[in-house]
Protein backbone atom coordinates (compact mmCIF):
# COMPACT_ATOMS: atom_id res chain seq x y z
CA UNK A 1 0.00 0.00 0.00
CA UNK A 2 1.57 3.34 -1.16
CA UNK A 3 1.89 6.10 1.60
CA UNK A 4 -0.82 8.29 -0.05
CA UNK A 5 -3.53 5.17 0.48
CA UNK A 6 -2.54 4.81 4.23
CA UNK A 7 -2.60 8.77 4.33
CA UNK A 8 -6.17 8.69 3.18
CA UNK A 9 -7.29 5.10 5.30
CA UNK A 10 -6.15 6.71 8.42
CA UNK A 11 -7.97 9.91 8.08
CA UNK A 12 -11.27 7.85 7.01
CA UNK A 13 -10.83 5.87 10.41
CA UNK A 14 -10.48 8.66 12.14
CA UNK A 15 -13.24 10.17 10.75
CA UNK A 16 -15.79 7.53 10.93
CA UNK A 17 -14.46 6.52 14.50
CA UNK A 18 -15.06 10.37 15.59
CA UNK A 19 -18.52 10.34 14.51
CA UNK A 20 -19.37 6.75 15.83
CA UNK A 21 -17.79 8.11 19.60
CA UNK A 22 -20.33 11.25 18.98
CA UNK A 23 -23.17 8.97 18.70
CA UNK A 24 -23.45 8.56 21.94
CA UNK A 25 -24.57 11.85 22.86
CA UNK A 26 -28.07 13.60 22.47
CA UNK A 27 -28.63 16.98 21.86
CA UNK A 28 -29.23 19.18 25.46
CA UNK A 29 -32.16 21.88 25.21
CA UNK A 30 -31.68 24.73 27.16
CA UNK A 31 -34.08 27.58 28.00
CA UNK A 32 -31.97 30.60 27.65
CA UNK A 33 -33.90 32.99 25.91
CA UNK A 34 -31.23 35.47 25.25
CA UNK A 35 -28.71 32.49 23.38
CA UNK A 36 -30.17 28.96 22.70
CA UNK A 37 -34.21 30.04 22.86
CA UNK A 38 -33.48 33.20 20.71
CA UNK A 39 -30.91 30.98 17.72
CA UNK A 40 -34.10 28.22 18.06
CA UNK A 41 -36.99 30.88 17.75
CA UNK A 42 -35.15 32.49 14.63
CA UNK A 43 -34.58 29.19 13.37
CA UNK A 44 -38.61 28.20 13.58
CA UNK A 45 -39.46 31.33 11.39
CA UNK A 46 -37.14 30.37 8.70
CA UNK A 47 -38.28 26.91 8.67
CA UNK A 48 -41.71 27.96 8.67
CA UNK A 49 -41.79 30.42 6.78
CA UNK A 50 -43.07 33.01 8.74
CA UNK A 51 -45.09 36.10 7.21
CA UNK A 52 -44.19 39.33 7.26
CA UNK A 53 -40.72 38.93 8.64
CA UNK A 54 -38.28 36.36 8.31
CA UNK A 55 -37.01 36.03 11.91
CA UNK A 56 -40.54 36.46 13.36
CA UNK A 57 -42.46 39.41 14.73
CA UNK A 58 -40.40 42.11 16.37
CA UNK A 59 -39.86 42.45 19.78
CA UNK A 60 -36.91 43.59 21.81
CA UNK A 61 -35.05 39.96 21.11
CA UNK A 62 -35.92 39.61 18.11
CA UNK A 63 -32.73 41.10 15.97
CA UNK A 64 -29.98 40.82 19.09
CA UNK A 65 -28.61 37.70 17.52
CA UNK A 66 -27.26 37.54 14.00
CA UNK A 67 -28.89 35.21 11.57
CA UNK A 68 -25.57 32.87 10.55
CA UNK A 69 -26.14 29.91 12.90
CA UNK A 70 -30.34 29.85 12.30
CA UNK A 71 -29.05 29.66 8.72
CA UNK A 72 -27.57 26.70 9.32
CA UNK A 73 -30.36 25.28 11.49
CA UNK A 74 -32.66 25.84 8.77
CA UNK A 75 -30.89 24.56 6.23
CA UNK A 76 -29.82 21.20 8.13
CA UNK A 77 -33.80 20.91 8.57
CA UNK A 78 -34.32 21.96 5.00
CA UNK A 79 -32.21 19.01 4.04
CA UNK A 80 -33.96 16.48 6.10
CA UNK A 81 -30.82 15.59 8.86
CA UNK A 82 -30.46 15.75 12.49
CA UNK A 83 -28.87 18.61 13.63
CA UNK A 84 -26.59 17.07 15.59
CA UNK A 85 -25.55 14.36 13.05
CA UNK A 86 -24.77 17.15 10.47
CA UNK A 87 -22.40 19.20 12.87
CA UNK A 88 -20.52 15.97 13.59
CA UNK A 89 -20.12 15.44 9.73
CA UNK A 90 -19.32 19.42 8.96
CA UNK A 91 -16.60 19.29 11.87
CA UNK A 92 -14.93 16.19 10.89
CA UNK A 93 -14.95 17.74 7.39
CA UNK A 94 -14.01 20.86 8.32
CA UNK A 95 -10.71 18.89 10.11
CA UNK A 96 -10.07 16.85 7.16
CA UNK A 97 -9.55 19.86 4.99
CA UNK A 98 -7.39 21.89 7.70
CA UNK A 99 -5.22 18.58 8.04
CA UNK A 100 -5.39 18.50 3.86
CA UNK A 101 -4.29 22.35 3.87
CA UNK A 102 -1.16 21.72 5.93
CA UNK A 103 0.15 19.18 3.59
CA UNK A 104 -0.30 21.78 1.13
CA UNK A 105 1.78 23.82 2.96
CA UNK A 106 4.77 21.06 3.45
CA UNK A 107 3.42 19.67 6.70
CA UNK A 108 4.32 16.10 7.05
CA UNK A 109 1.75 13.01 6.75
CA UNK A 110 2.52 12.01 10.29
CA UNK A 111 2.26 15.50 11.90
CA UNK A 112 -0.99 16.01 10.05
CA UNK A 113 -2.35 13.01 11.03
CA UNK A 114 -1.79 14.00 14.73
CA UNK A 115 -3.46 17.59 14.51
CA UNK A 116 -6.24 15.96 12.61
CA UNK A 117 -6.79 13.23 15.89
CA UNK A 118 -6.49 16.41 17.98
CA UNK A 119 -8.99 18.22 16.21
CA UNK A 120 -11.19 16.08 15.69
CA UNK A 121 -11.04 14.65 19.07
CA UNK A 122 -10.73 17.92 21.26
CA UNK A 123 -13.40 17.50 23.64
CA UNK A 124 -15.64 20.62 23.52
CA UNK A 125 -16.22 19.37 19.94
CA UNK A 126 -18.54 16.63 21.77
CA UNK A 127 -20.52 18.94 24.21
CA UNK A 128 -21.09 21.95 21.92
CA UNK A 129 -22.10 20.05 18.97
CA UNK A 130 -25.12 18.50 21.23
CA UNK A 131 -25.97 22.66 21.99
CA UNK A 132 -27.82 25.37 20.21
CA UNK A 133 -24.89 27.30 20.31
CA UNK A 134 -23.40 29.53 17.49
CA UNK A 135 -19.89 28.63 18.13
CA UNK A 136 -20.75 24.46 17.01
CA UNK A 137 -20.57 26.17 13.18
CA UNK A 138 -18.28 28.85 14.05
CA UNK A 139 -15.58 26.83 14.95
CA UNK A 140 -15.77 24.34 11.85
CA UNK A 141 -15.97 27.48 9.60
CA UNK A 142 -13.05 28.81 11.01
CA UNK A 143 -10.94 25.63 10.29
CA UNK A 144 -12.15 25.94 6.46
CA UNK A 145 -11.81 29.50 6.48
CA UNK A 146 -7.59 28.77 8.05
CA UNK A 147 -7.10 26.04 5.81
CA UNK A 148 -8.45 27.77 2.38
CA UNK A 149 -5.68 31.09 3.74
CA UNK A 150 -2.87 28.02 4.10
CA UNK A 151 -3.74 26.57 1.17
CA UNK A 152 -3.89 30.30 -1.23
CA UNK A 153 -0.38 30.77 0.50
CA UNK A 154 1.16 27.70 -0.80
CA UNK A 155 -0.12 28.46 -4.27
CA UNK A 156 1.28 30.64 -7.06
CA UNK A 157 -0.17 33.59 -8.16
CA UNK A 158 -2.53 31.91 -10.67
CA UNK A 159 -6.26 31.21 -11.41
CA UNK A 160 -5.73 28.69 -8.53
CA UNK A 161 -4.91 31.11 -5.69
CA UNK A 162 -7.82 33.49 -6.52
CA UNK A 163 -10.16 30.67 -6.08
CA UNK A 164 -8.76 29.68 -3.06
CA UNK A 165 -8.79 33.07 -1.49
CA UNK A 166 -12.21 33.20 -2.74
CA UNK A 167 -13.17 29.77 -0.77
CA UNK A 168 -11.61 31.69 2.40
CA UNK A 169 -14.09 34.84 1.54
CA UNK A 170 -16.79 32.37 1.51
CA UNK A 171 -15.99 30.74 5.12
CA UNK A 172 -14.93 34.61 6.30
CA UNK A 173 -18.35 35.78 5.34
CA UNK A 174 -20.21 33.09 6.99
CA UNK A 175 -18.22 33.56 10.45
CA UNK A 176 -18.88 37.43 9.83
CA UNK A 177 -23.01 36.71 10.30
CA UNK A 178 -22.26 34.07 13.21
CA UNK A 179 -20.60 36.54 16.23
CA UNK A 180 -20.28 39.96 16.71
CA UNK A 181 -16.04 39.46 17.08
CA UNK A 182 -16.11 40.65 13.51
CA UNK A 183 -12.69 42.87 14.59
CA UNK A 184 -10.76 39.32 14.99
CA UNK A 185 -11.80 38.47 11.53
CA UNK A 186 -10.77 41.51 10.16
CA UNK A 187 -7.21 41.49 11.93
CA UNK A 188 -6.62 37.76 11.03
CA UNK A 189 -7.07 38.03 7.60
CA UNK A 190 -5.01 41.72 7.54
CA UNK A 191 -2.15 39.42 9.55
CA UNK A 192 -2.61 37.00 6.69
CA UNK A 193 -2.36 39.26 3.83
CA UNK A 194 0.74 41.20 5.38
CA UNK A 195 2.97 38.32 5.80
CA UNK A 196 1.65 36.92 2.50
CA UNK A 197 3.25 39.58 1.07
CA UNK A 198 6.01 39.74 3.19
CA UNK A 199 7.12 36.28 1.95
CA UNK A 200 6.16 37.04 -1.66
CA UNK A 201 9.05 39.85 -1.44
CA UNK A 202 11.46 37.80 0.15
CA UNK A 203 11.22 34.89 -2.99
CA UNK A 204 11.13 37.27 -5.50
CA UNK A 205 12.04 40.77 -4.51
CA UNK A 206 9.65 42.44 -6.33
CA UNK A 207 6.94 44.74 -4.96
CA UNK A 208 4.92 44.24 -8.02
CA UNK A 209 4.66 40.58 -7.29
CA UNK A 210 3.78 40.97 -3.77
CA UNK A 211 1.19 44.08 -4.71
CA UNK A 212 -0.17 41.69 -7.32
CA UNK A 213 -0.81 38.87 -4.37
CA UNK A 214 -2.31 41.29 -2.00
CA UNK A 215 -4.93 42.49 -4.71
CA UNK A 216 -5.67 38.90 -6.26
CA UNK A 217 -5.94 37.67 -2.28
CA UNK A 218 -7.56 40.28 -0.63
CA UNK A 219 -10.70 41.22 -3.67
CA UNK A 220 -11.85 37.35 -3.64
CA UNK A 221 -11.94 37.57 0.25
CA UNK A 222 -13.14 40.61 0.69
CA UNK A 223 -16.64 40.23 -2.10
CA UNK A 224 -18.28 37.68 -0.01
CA UNK A 225 -18.15 39.54 3.30
CA UNK A 226 -19.95 42.46 2.01
CA UNK A 227 -22.32 40.86 -0.30
CA UNK A 228 -23.29 38.99 2.85
CA UNK A 229 -23.22 41.71 5.40
CA UNK A 230 -25.28 43.48 2.28
CA UNK A 231 -27.82 41.03 2.11
CA UNK A 232 -28.79 40.36 5.48
CA UNK A 233 -28.70 44.25 6.45
CA UNK A 234 -31.21 44.33 3.21
CA UNK A 235 -33.72 41.07 4.44
CA UNK A 236 -33.89 43.66 7.89
CA UNK A 237 -34.63 46.69 6.07
CA UNK A 238 -37.25 45.04 4.27
CA UNK A 239 -38.61 43.41 6.90
CA UNK A 240 -37.84 45.30 10.19
CA UNK A 241 -37.40 48.98 8.92
CA UNK A 242 -33.85 49.01 10.31
CA UNK A 243 -30.37 48.22 8.32
CA UNK A 244 -28.20 46.44 11.28
CA UNK A 245 -26.65 42.91 11.14
CA UNK A 246 -27.64 42.93 14.73
CA UNK A 247 -29.27 45.81 17.61
CA UNK A 248 -27.20 44.75 20.07
CA UNK A 249 -23.86 45.46 17.63
CA UNK A 250 -25.54 48.80 15.69
CA UNK A 251 -24.09 51.94 16.28
CA UNK A 252 -27.46 53.42 17.47
CA UNK A 253 -27.37 51.17 20.48
CA UNK A 254 -23.77 51.11 20.75
CA UNK A 255 -23.48 54.75 21.00
CA UNK A 256 -26.85 55.33 23.56
CA UNK A 257 -25.53 52.68 25.89
CA UNK A 258 -21.77 54.06 25.77
CA UNK A 259 -23.37 57.80 26.65
CA UNK A 260 -24.68 56.14 29.71
CA UNK A 261 -21.66 54.48 30.54
CA UNK A 262 -19.52 58.07 30.21
CA UNK A 263 -21.92 59.16 33.81
CA UNK A 264 -19.45 59.11 36.55
CA UNK A 265 -20.80 56.94 39.61
CA UNK A 266 -20.08 58.02 43.12
CA UNK A 267 -18.65 54.67 44.13
CA UNK A 268 -16.73 53.41 40.81
CA UNK A 269 -16.98 49.50 41.39
CA UNK A 270 -15.59 47.13 38.74
CA UNK A 271 -18.47 44.87 36.72
CA UNK A 272 -20.68 47.44 37.33
CA UNK A 273 -20.48 50.59 34.55
CA UNK A 274 -23.95 51.77 35.63
CA UNK A 275 -24.93 51.40 38.85
CA UNK A 276 -27.97 52.60 40.64
CA UNK A 277 -26.19 55.89 42.00
CA UNK A 278 -25.64 56.98 38.06
CA UNK A 279 -29.36 55.87 36.81
CA UNK A 280 -30.67 58.14 39.37
CA UNK A 281 -28.90 60.88 38.31
CA UNK A 282 -29.98 60.12 34.88
CA UNK A 283 -33.38 59.68 35.53
CA UNK A 284 -33.53 63.45 36.90
CA UNK A 285 -32.16 64.94 33.82
CA UNK A 286 -33.44 62.24 30.58
CA UNK A 287 -37.38 62.40 29.80
CA UNK A 288 -36.55 59.55 27.66
CA UNK A 289 -34.19 57.32 30.24
CA UNK A 290 -36.88 57.93 33.24
CA UNK A 291 -39.29 56.64 31.16
CA UNK A 292 -37.19 53.24 32.44
CA UNK A 293 -37.24 53.79 35.87
CA UNK A 294 -40.08 51.99 37.14
CA UNK A 295 -39.04 48.85 35.34
CA UNK A 296 -34.69 49.25 35.71
CA UNK A 297 -35.71 49.95 39.21
CA UNK A 298 -38.51 47.14 39.80
CA UNK A 299 -39.37 43.68 38.38
CA UNK A 300 -36.76 43.92 35.21
CA UNK A 301 -34.04 45.25 37.05
CA UNK A 302 -34.77 42.75 40.32
CA UNK A 303 -33.96 39.83 38.00
CA UNK A 304 -30.96 40.60 36.46
CA UNK A 305 -29.60 42.19 39.92
CA UNK A 306 -29.63 38.18 40.70
CA UNK A 307 -26.69 37.69 37.67
CA UNK A 308 -23.92 40.00 39.77
CA UNK A 309 -20.26 38.82 40.55
CA UNK A 310 -19.27 38.42 44.54
CA UNK A 311 -17.77 42.01 45.10
CA UNK A 312 -19.71 42.31 48.76
CA UNK A 313 -21.51 45.28 48.06
CA UNK A 314 -24.72 46.03 46.82
CA UNK A 315 -26.44 43.75 44.70
CA UNK A 316 -27.23 45.89 40.66
CA UNK A 317 -27.28 45.14 37.58
CA UNK A 318 -23.82 44.07 36.42
CA UNK A 319 -22.14 44.84 32.71
CA UNK A 320 -22.61 41.87 31.43
CA UNK A 321 -26.28 41.88 31.16
CA UNK A 322 -26.98 45.90 31.40
CA UNK A 323 -27.81 45.83 28.02
CA UNK A 324 -30.24 42.70 28.19
CA UNK A 325 -32.02 44.60 31.16
CA UNK A 326 -31.73 48.10 29.61
CA UNK A 327 -34.00 46.99 26.29
CA UNK A 328 -36.13 45.09 28.62
CA UNK A 329 -37.08 47.81 30.74
CA UNK A 330 -36.99 50.19 27.26
CA UNK A 331 -39.63 47.30 25.85
CA UNK A 332 -42.14 47.23 28.75
CA UNK A 333 -42.16 50.86 28.39
CA UNK A 334 -43.39 50.43 24.81
CA UNK A 335 -40.58 51.52 23.04
CA UNK A 336 -39.48 48.53 21.21
CA UNK A 337 -42.99 48.81 19.26
CA UNK A 338 -40.83 48.49 16.07
CA UNK A 339 -37.67 48.65 14.96
CA UNK A 340 -37.61 52.38 13.85
CA UNK A 341 -39.29 53.61 16.87
CA UNK A 342 -36.53 51.78 19.16
CA UNK A 343 -34.09 53.26 17.31
CA UNK A 344 -35.24 56.94 17.93
CA UNK A 345 -36.07 55.84 21.37
CA UNK A 346 -31.96 55.45 21.94
CA UNK A 347 -31.09 58.36 19.68
CA UNK A 348 -33.42 60.66 21.71
CA UNK A 349 -31.53 58.96 24.81
CA UNK A 350 -28.58 59.70 23.90
CA UNK A 351 -29.05 63.42 22.70
CA UNK A 352 -30.70 64.24 26.00
CA UNK A 353 -27.81 62.66 28.23
CA UNK A 354 -25.21 63.90 26.07
CA UNK A 355 -26.36 66.86 26.49
CA UNK A 356 -26.42 66.84 30.44
CA UNK A 357 -22.85 65.81 30.65
CA UNK A 358 -21.80 68.53 28.34
CA UNK A 359 -23.65 71.40 30.39
CA UNK A 360 -21.95 69.57 33.53
CA UNK A 361 -25.63 69.06 34.59
CA UNK A 362 -24.09 65.08 34.86
CA UNK A 363 -20.76 64.11 35.71
CA UNK A 364 -18.64 63.23 33.08
CA UNK A 365 -15.68 60.64 32.70
CA UNK A 366 -13.70 59.70 29.61
CA UNK A 367 -14.27 56.16 28.02
CA UNK A 368 -11.49 53.65 27.42
CA UNK A 369 -11.93 51.02 25.95
CA UNK A 370 -15.39 50.88 24.06
CA UNK A 371 -18.45 49.83 26.00
CA UNK A 372 -16.12 48.71 28.66
CA UNK A 373 -16.12 50.25 32.38
CA UNK A 374 -14.54 53.38 31.57
CA UNK A 375 -12.65 53.05 34.96
CA UNK A 376 -9.83 51.62 33.82
CA UNK A 377 -7.20 51.32 36.42
CA UNK A 378 -10.22 49.18 38.64
CA UNK A 379 -9.90 46.14 36.37
CA UNK A 380 -6.91 46.37 34.91
CA UNK A 381 -4.23 44.46 36.85
CA UNK A 382 -7.06 41.66 36.85
CA UNK A 383 -6.77 41.30 33.15
CA UNK A 384 -3.29 38.92 33.40
CA UNK A 385 -5.11 36.75 35.53
CA UNK A 386 -8.56 36.52 33.58
CA UNK A 387 -6.33 35.36 30.19
CA UNK A 388 -5.24 32.68 32.28
CA UNK A 389 -8.26 31.67 33.47
CA UNK A 390 -10.25 31.92 29.84
CA UNK A 391 -7.00 30.36 28.52
CA UNK A 392 -7.25 26.92 30.05
CA UNK A 393 -9.94 26.43 28.09
CA UNK A 394 -7.47 26.09 25.71
CA UNK A 395 -6.15 22.83 26.84
CA UNK A 396 -10.03 21.30 25.54
CA UNK A 397 -11.65 21.07 28.89
CA UNK A 398 -15.35 20.83 28.88
CA UNK A 399 -18.54 19.08 30.80
CA UNK A 400 -20.10 16.15 29.27
CA UNK A 401 -23.53 16.38 27.28
CA UNK A 402 -26.43 15.76 29.95
CA UNK A 403 -30.28 15.40 29.57
CA UNK A 404 -32.39 18.01 29.18
CA UNK A 405 -32.73 19.43 33.10
CA UNK A 406 -36.29 18.88 34.92
CA UNK A 407 -36.73 23.19 34.70
CA UNK A 408 -37.10 23.45 30.95
CA UNK A 409 -40.20 24.31 29.93
CA UNK A 410 -42.54 21.57 27.65
CA UNK A 411 -42.61 24.36 24.85
CA UNK A 412 -38.67 24.92 25.26
CA UNK A 413 -38.31 20.85 24.44
CA UNK A 414 -40.74 21.01 22.03
CA UNK A 415 -39.54 24.02 19.82
CA UNK A 416 -35.87 22.10 20.23
CA UNK A 417 -37.23 18.80 18.74
CA UNK A 418 -38.88 20.32 16.04
CA UNK A 419 -35.91 22.58 14.63
CA UNK A 420 -32.98 19.94 15.50
CA UNK A 421 -35.16 16.92 14.99
CA UNK A 422 -33.43 15.31 17.64
CA UNK A 423 -35.69 12.30 18.03
CA UNK A 424 -34.45 11.29 14.43
CA UNK A 425 -30.83 11.40 15.66
CA UNK A 426 -31.65 8.33 18.05
CA UNK A 427 -28.88 8.00 20.83
CA UNK A 428 -26.01 5.07 21.01
CA UNK A 429 -25.01 5.38 24.76
CA UNK A 430 -23.10 2.29 24.83
CA UNK A 431 -21.11 1.62 27.86
CA UNK A 432 -17.93 1.49 25.44
CA UNK A 433 -18.64 4.96 23.58
CA UNK A 434 -18.96 6.87 26.77
CA UNK A 435 -15.66 5.20 28.33
CA UNK A 436 -14.00 5.93 25.12
CA UNK A 437 -15.17 9.82 25.31
CA UNK A 438 -14.06 9.93 29.19
CA UNK A 439 -10.44 8.71 28.09
CA UNK A 440 -10.63 11.19 25.39
CA UNK A 441 -11.47 14.23 28.19
CA UNK A 442 -9.11 13.23 30.65
CA UNK A 443 -5.94 12.45 27.93
CA UNK A 444 -6.69 15.59 25.80
CA UNK A 445 -5.79 18.31 28.18
CA UNK A 446 -2.47 16.41 29.28
CA UNK A 447 -1.30 16.35 25.74
CA UNK A 448 -2.11 19.67 25.32
CA UNK A 449 -0.50 20.95 27.87
CA UNK A 450 2.50 18.93 27.11
CA UNK A 451 2.63 20.01 23.51
CA UNK A 452 2.48 24.03 24.79
CA UNK A 453 5.40 23.00 26.72
CA UNK A 454 7.44 21.27 23.66
CA UNK A 455 6.41 24.51 21.58
CA UNK A 456 7.10 26.71 24.20
CA UNK A 457 10.88 25.34 24.55
CA UNK A 458 10.79 25.41 20.35
CA UNK A 459 10.54 29.36 20.46
CA UNK A 460 13.08 29.71 23.36
CA UNK A 461 15.72 27.72 21.36
CA UNK A 462 15.31 29.39 18.23
CA UNK A 463 15.71 32.23 20.14
CA UNK A 464 18.82 31.24 21.65
CA UNK A 465 19.79 29.97 18.45
CA UNK A 466 19.16 33.61 16.34
CA UNK A 467 17.66 30.89 13.81
CA UNK A 468 14.81 32.82 11.52
CA UNK A 469 11.38 30.97 10.88
CA UNK A 470 11.83 28.52 7.72
CA UNK A 471 9.22 27.76 5.11
CA UNK A 472 5.34 28.76 5.09
CA UNK A 473 4.43 27.21 8.42
CA UNK A 474 6.87 29.12 10.30
CA UNK A 475 6.55 32.76 8.67
CA UNK A 476 2.57 32.33 7.67
CA UNK A 477 0.23 29.18 9.33
CA UNK A 478 2.05 29.78 13.08
CA UNK A 479 1.80 33.38 13.09
CA UNK A 480 -1.89 33.42 11.66
CA UNK A 481 -3.10 30.79 14.20
CA UNK A 482 -1.48 32.95 17.18
CA UNK A 483 -3.13 35.74 15.90
CA UNK A 484 -6.26 34.06 15.78
CA UNK A 485 -5.77 32.27 19.22
CA UNK A 486 -4.12 35.42 21.05
CA UNK A 487 -6.35 37.52 19.61
CA UNK A 488 -9.73 36.18 21.04
CA UNK A 489 -7.51 35.20 24.55
CA UNK A 490 -6.72 38.73 24.95
CA UNK A 491 -10.19 39.78 23.93
CA UNK A 492 -11.99 37.68 26.31
CA UNK A 493 -9.75 38.41 28.89
CA UNK A 494 -10.34 41.70 29.25
CA UNK A 495 -13.79 41.38 29.09
CA UNK A 496 -13.84 38.96 32.22
CA UNK A 497 -11.43 40.97 33.70
CA UNK A 498 -13.77 44.49 33.10
CA UNK A 499 -17.25 43.40 31.70
CA UNK A 500 -18.43 39.64 33.81
CA UNK A 501 -17.08 36.62 34.02
CA UNK A 502 -16.79 35.34 30.69
CA UNK A 503 -17.69 31.34 29.58
CA UNK A 504 -14.60 30.95 28.55
CA UNK A 505 -15.56 27.00 27.36
CA UNK A 506 -17.87 28.07 25.21
CA UNK A 507 -16.26 31.61 23.74
CA UNK A 508 -12.70 29.99 23.80
CA UNK A 509 -14.16 26.51 22.06
CA UNK A 510 -13.81 27.81 18.66
CA UNK A 511 -9.86 28.04 18.56
CA UNK A 512 -8.87 24.84 20.39
CA UNK A 513 -8.47 23.27 17.36
CA UNK A 514 -6.42 25.87 16.17
CA UNK A 515 -4.35 25.84 19.28
CA UNK A 516 -3.62 21.65 19.09
CA UNK A 517 -2.23 23.05 15.76
CA UNK A 518 -0.24 25.46 16.72
CA UNK A 519 1.09 23.60 19.77
CA UNK A 520 1.94 20.43 17.26
CA UNK A 521 3.73 22.54 14.89
CA UNK A 522 5.47 24.78 17.57
CA UNK A 523 6.38 21.01 19.24
CA UNK A 524 7.69 19.22 15.98
CA UNK A 525 9.98 22.43 15.43
CA UNK A 526 11.60 21.75 18.79
CA UNK A 527 12.09 17.45 17.71
CA UNK A 528 13.24 19.12 14.53
CA UNK A 529 16.50 21.44 16.20
CA UNK A 530 17.27 18.61 18.79
CA UNK A 531 17.49 15.95 15.89
CA UNK A 532 18.20 18.24 12.71
CA UNK A 533 15.04 16.59 11.36
CA UNK A 534 12.06 18.93 9.60
CA UNK A 535 8.83 17.43 9.95
CA UNK A 536 8.25 19.94 7.19
CA UNK A 537 9.91 18.75 4.27
CA UNK A 538 9.90 21.93 2.43
CA UNK A 539 13.06 23.13 1.57
CA UNK A 540 11.44 27.00 0.32
CA UNK A 541 8.08 28.37 0.93
CA UNK A 542 6.28 27.74 -1.89
CA UNK A 543 5.49 24.64 -3.50
CA UNK A 544 5.83 25.48 -7.04
CA UNK A 545 9.90 26.06 -6.90
CA UNK A 546 10.10 21.99 -4.65
CA UNK A 547 11.94 20.18 -6.07
CA UNK A 548 10.79 16.12 -7.95
CA UNK A 549 12.00 14.79 -4.92
CA UNK A 550 9.99 17.28 -2.50
CA UNK A 551 7.13 16.04 -4.07
CA UNK A 552 7.13 11.97 -3.73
Amino acid sequence: MTQRASFAGAILFLAVLRCWLGAADGFEARHQPHDELRYAEMADSLIRGAEGAWLGPYDELTLIREPGFPLWVALVHAIGLPLKVAADFLHAGASIAFALSLRRVGVSRRLSLLVLAGILFQPPSFYWNAHLAAEALYAPVLLLAMGALMSAAATGLRPAMVALAFGAGLAAAVLWILRPERELLFLTLLVFLVLDAACAWRDRKSSSHSVARVVALALPMALPIAALDSLVQRANFRDYGVSVMSEITDSTFQKAYRTLIRVRPDRPRRYYSMPSESRRKVYSVSPAFRTLEPHLEGAVGARWREMRPSDRLEPDIPDGWFHWALREAAAAAGHHRSAPVAASFYRRMRREVEAALESGALPARSLTLGPLNPDFGLWITHVPWSVVRVGRMLLGLSPLVEDDRKDVPESTRALVDLVTRRGEAGRQASPIRRALQLKVRRLFPILCAASLLVAALHLLARLASRRRAAGLVGRVVVPVLLTVILGRLVLFGIIDASSFTAQGARYMYPVVGLSWAAFALGGSGFFSILFRFDARRDRSSRPEVRSEADHR
